[in-house]
């Protein structure tokens, strides 16, 4: 189930360390810019061995002297014996319950599940362009051996909303640390199956990727200092039935949203994921306007021409242990400057929301096993310093 809500505020008071035994002072401005000035690094921040299922894991995230730009996980299963480990559930996400990324002050910035973080390498545009962003597609990425159980599942996990730098998170002195809860799946969820001799362990690599402390400027800071760009998600309070038109109320609103992400879950005792969107009514409404009306078909085609992802189906039914692709919904508002996800977005386009804002979306659902279904919601918004997003770029 969802975790604590998330800040939902930009935090300028990360953008200032001012404690003993180490201090930094207030970023300053200069004519060039920040990513010009710093250099990209990368650190080995945790490396866990012999973790078993259903483990809970709470980490404090050692300071790297910069900027965090996102976090690189490699978990790497060993030592198991099977009979038959069956489908690995999500590609190797199906092994994650919970992952809680919390600031300094102890607010959750990333509240996800498993499913949650395989959507942010996907659809986000905030790791890769075109189908970089499918990990199972990468090199480092090995599947299961049903005899044993291992498997490689790399992954990312980002703050910054574009290669400027922009909502990096100060990780600068050792009194001001964020925190990490990583709450591991059981063998069921993760492998399907149990018929096991000995259980698989798991090793859980985490490197930080971050910006330097520019060494000719060390006061100068990424653009928008404090400005938060956040991942979580909910579950929509109603439940669409069988081949009725009905429409969900999206939960979590509140700021600016980059991208949007729904999963249809039915109502079995374990929920299977499901795809039955409505294939000719598609709607996206804000306060009861009408803003995206369309089929699913087109809706699967402007995924894969934002994001390059394919292997979205547009009718059927999609087990949870199929594609993880399958059966998701994304809308993505980062396209001011190209019509392909680019990181050079200018946030220009980002979809402006109240608390009081009713965002829904729905149409005619089409009919699941098991009724009635949820809808899960995941959220990537934008809490900006200033009043508009990247405002050092705004006319």
């Amino acid at each position: 189930m969802p975790g604590p809500a998330s800040l939902q505020v930009p935090s300028p008071a990360l953008g200032t360390v001012s404690r003993m035994p180490q201090t930094s002072p207030t970023p300053g401005s200069s004519s060039s810019p920040f990513v010009r000035l710093s250099r990209e690094a990368m650190a080995l921040t945790f490396d866990l061995t012999s973790q078993a299922f259903s483990a809970n894991i709470v980490q404090t995230w050692k300071p790297v002297g910069g900027y965090l730009r996102r976090i690189r996980h490699e978990i790497i299963s060993t030592g198991g014996s099977y009979t038959n480990t069956g489908t690995l559930a999500q590609k190797g996400f199906g092994l994650i319950s919970g992952y809680i990324f919390r600031d300094p002050l102890g607010q959750p910035i990333i509240n996800l599940d498993g499913d949650g973080l395989g959507f942010v390498n996907w659809f986000s545009g905030q790791i890769a362009q075109g189908f970089g962003g499918q990990v199972s597609t990468l090199p480092s990425y090995v599947g299961v051996v049903t005899t044993t159980g291992t498997f490689t599942l790399p992954f990312w996990v980002p703050f910054e909303l574009n290669s400027a730098g922009y909502c990096s998170i100060p990780s600068l002195s050792a009194a001001a640390q964020p925190t990490l809860q990583l709450t591991l799946n059981n063998s069921t969820a993760t492998f399907q199956t149990t018929t096991v001799t000995t259980a698989a362990v798991f090793e859980i690599r985490a490197y930080s990727e971050f910006w330097t402390v520019p060494v000719n400027n060390p006061e100068l800071g990424p653009p928008g200092l404090g400005s938060s760009a956040q991942w979580n998600y909910g579950i929509a309070a109603q439940k669409p039935a069988n081949s009725v038109n009905t429409f969900v109320t999206v939960p979590l609103v509140g700021t600016f949203i980059h991208t949007l992400g729904f999963q249809i879950r039915d109502g079995a005792a374990t929920p299977v994921r499901q795809n039955n969107w409505p294939t000719t009514d598609l709607t996206l409404r804000v306060d009861g306007v009408p803003i995206r009306y369309e089929t699913n078909g087109n809706r699967i085609d402007e995924m894969f021409i934002n994001t390059g992802v394919a292997g979205l189906v547009v009718s059927g039914t999609a087990a949870s242990a199929n594609l993880s692709t399958d059966g998701w919904q994304a809308y993505t508002f980062r396209r001011s400057v190209s019509q392909l996800v680019g990181q050079q977005d200018t946030h220009d386009l980002l979809l402006y929301t109240t608390p009081a804002t009713l965002l829904e979306v729905g149409g005619t659902f089409g009919a699941t096993g098991t009724s009635p279904d949820s809808i899960y919601c995941y959220l990537g918004t934008l809490f900006p310093n200033q009043a508009v997003p990247y405002s050092h770029l705004a006319a």
